[in-house]
């Protein structure tokens, strides 16, 4: 039983212990009762006790007879319905007198001098050899687990003197790991500052020697040797942007070092013209390349194919779902794009607190069969007309122009937009 019940039996029932009577039996015992068994002995109980008992009972909710037989030495009482019952009843009367009618006074006094007597059979006595061996057993098994405890509390001492160890050992392992990345960056600048003194000398034909087909190769090896020899710059806190030759043509070469496209600045803009009459004509792969390989005057095919390829890493198209067929970018990502250009393209003290957005879509007819339908959207500018030139499109569709087809193949496209208009309400 718990500390606290313990010491509350020494509080309450110290002054009220019971009286016990082996010869003298209970008046309210009645003579059927005799021909249940032998009456080992009367237990005469005074009703200061019996108070006490029911209160006992109804605050730890533990039953008459444990409490009981807390209170008794020479014998123990075996837990049984009719015990149980007797004493329920006799507290209940006794608490009930002292609650109401016997409160105070003479009465209360009475009440304290009386006393209420149980019977107890043979068969309700506990067998005290028998709780002698199970207390014994108890013991042995708590001496057994004394000594489990204490060997488990050595093990966990043993492991955490083991953890504490690790830790240590951690902490500088961990401090020899950074010593070791610092020195791998100092060794990796060394690299990096001999790669860039490692430049050879250019042993083949000059620029002008070359076709205009064969330059773009041997530019960009100049570019990329130039950025090379220009390494000390950033020892003086410089940054060299762009670098400008002249050949003995007086033709001038101009590098933009700063991008990370490889590309030639002159050459880029010849790219994505080439990419747009293939794309406007449909001109396939294969028929670019004889093109290529029949006149000097265009960049290889290989050449092309790397260009377009990096246009294309930069624009994340995915597919529609459904059956249609079709197209559709983020439209967060563009949207961020068209608003940070937008801000670029006015003065500070200008840009907007908010943006307005126009969002649309048009179904076009490209033939008798072909049916396309187009979203975009564009930022709502007073000063700007909203032409097709400053429209963003954002999917692109082969279907009809019915509700059907929009909900399923623009579903991803709607639920983004949606749920950006949700935040711009939750921010209201």
């Amino acid at each position: 039983m718990s500390d606290n019940f313990s010491n509350y039996c020494k509080d309450k029932f110290e002054n009220h212990i019971a009286k016990f009577s082996s010869t003298e039996l209970s008046p309210r015992l009645h003579h059927d009762f005799l021909q249940r068994g032998k009456v080992a002995l009367t237990v005469e109980l005074n009703n200061p006790f019996i108070s006490e008992l029911y209160k006992a009972n109804k605050k730890f909710n533990i039953s008459y007879v444990d409490i009981l037989n807390t209170q008794i030495q020479i014998f123990q009482l075996k837990r049984t319905d009719r015990l149980e019952e007797r004493l329920n009843n006799i507290c209940c009367r006794v608490s009930q007198k002292y609650r109401t009618t016997h409160r105070s006074g003479n009465k209360r006094v009475n009440l304290n001098m009386g006393s209420s007597k149980i019977a107890i059979y043979e068969t309700e006595l506990e067998n005290v050899l028998g709780l002698s061996i199970k207390i014994s057993k108890f013991e042995a098994s708590n001496v057994e687990l004394v000594a489990r405890c204490k060997k488990l509390h050595n093990e966990l001492c043993q492991e955490m003197k083991i953890k504490s160890r690790t830790e240590k050992t951690f902490i500088l392992l961990q401090d020899e790991a950074n010593v070791l990345r610092q020195e791998n960056e100092d060794l990796l600048k060394i690299k990096n500052i001999i790669e860039q003194h490692s430049i050879t000398r250019n042993n083949g034909k000059t620029v002008d020697e070359l076709e205009k087909s064969q330059r773009y190769v041997k530019l960009t090896s100049l570019k990329s040797v130039t950025e090379k020899a220009l390494w000390f710059a950033e020892s003086y806190g410089l940054t060299p942007k762009s670098v400008t030759f002249q050949s003995k043509t007086g033709e001038t070469t101009k590098f933009q070092l700063d991008e990370s496209d490889q590309y030639i600045e002159q050459d880029v803009l010849r790219m994505k013209e080439i990419l747009f009459l293939l794309d406007k004509f449909a001109i396939g792969d294969q028929a670019y390349h004889e093109l290529a390989v029949m006149t000097n005057d265009l960049p290889k095919f290989y050449l092309v194919k790397n260009f377009r390829d990096k246009l294309s890493e930069k624009i994340i198209l995915e597919r529609t779902p459904g059956n249609v067929p079709g197209a559709f970018v983020c439209f967060r990502d563009e949207l961020i794009i068209a608003i940070r250009n937008f801000i670029q393209s006015i003065p500070e003290e200008n840009t907007p607190s908010k943006f307005r957005v126009k969002i649309s879509g048009d179904g076009t007819k490209v033939s008798r069969i072909s049916n396309y339908v187009v979203m975009s959207f564009v930022l709502v500018d007073e000063d700007k007309s909203m032409s097709q030139l400053h429209q963003t499109t954002l999917a692109i569709i082969k279907c009809s122009e019915n509700y059907e087809n929009l909900q399923k193949a623009l579903h991803p496209l709607f639920y983004e937009i949606n749920e950006l208009y949700k935040v711009k309400q939750h921010n209201r």
